[in-house]
């Protein structure tokens, strides 16, 4: 399976440094940035737009989770965006124990997708609620080397929940030969003044990559299923 065969690259480590691959140095334009996507990137559509993102916060954002995946980066995208709703989630239920799952099928908007979804999840604290509710906004839109993949989170019921988002960045980038790297990074915006500011963002850094490297393993190996039953279809029609 994809999942078992990736390998752990590390925080800050790889083939290719963050700063080349940010640059565009796996054979895209590295001066193409917002507009209308090339004509001769054949897995995008007309209209599609590159490094579009939307968290408030993305310039403060650290990096907590690297990936090397034994995944062509088209097909992933695919999976992603063409099974996205189911895909999505099963992983809230049957990895994260995540329950009354809510999530909107991906919509077309200004040149990236981007779709909406609610869910109920257990708290730890020793004090205070034992869950909460979370409201999520999910965007995908490609960049120079592959594609992004990012969510804004609003956690409802803890302290002082309505005064911050958590914003969480998947950059997936083509590696050419059948692989794909995947670049984590996590960033809390702050809507008012937080007096557990601190508490926030360290927990956020602490408890976001476990959850990374859970989604990568749930989507690597769902795709590898997901195009061995669509292979299976067409041999049975043939």
């Amino acid at each position: 399976m994809a999942s078992t065969a990736s390998q752990e690259a590390g925080i800050g480590q790889d083939l290719r440094s963050e700063q080349e691959l940010e640059a565009g140095v796996l054979g895209k334009d590295p001066e193409q940035s917002r507009g209308e996507v090339s004509e001769d990137s054949v897995w995008v559509e007309k209209g599609d737009v590159l490094d579009f993102y939307h968290g408030k916060a993305f310039t403060q954002r650290k990096q907590v989770f690297k990936r090397r995946l034994e995944v062509n980066i088209r097909d992933l995208f695919r999976y992603i965006y063409e099974d996205g709703v189911n895909i999505y989630t099963e992983f809230h239920k049957s990895v994260m124990g995540d329950w009354d799952v809510k999530i909107t099928n991906w919509d077309n908007v200004g040149g990236h997708r981007e779709r909406t979804g609610s869910f109920k999840k257990k708290l730890n604290y020793t004090i205070g609620p034992k869950q909460t509710r979370v409201d999520e906004k999910s965007f995908l839109a490609f960049t120079s080397t592959g594609f992004r993949l990012e969510w804004e989170i609003h956690n409802r019921d803890v302290p002082m929940g309505s005064s911050f988002r958590v914003e969480n960045y998947f950059d997936f980038h083509d590696a050419g030969k059948g692989y794909t790297i995947c670049m984590g990074y996590t960033a809390v915006n702050f809507l008012t003044f937080n007096l557990l500011k601190g508490k926030i963002e360290s927990g956020a850094l602490k408890d976001t990559p476990a959850a990374y490297a859970k989604l990568v393993d749930f989507l690597t190996d769902g795709m590898e299923r997901y195009f061995a039953e669509k292979n299976l279809s067409k041999l049975s029609v043939a």
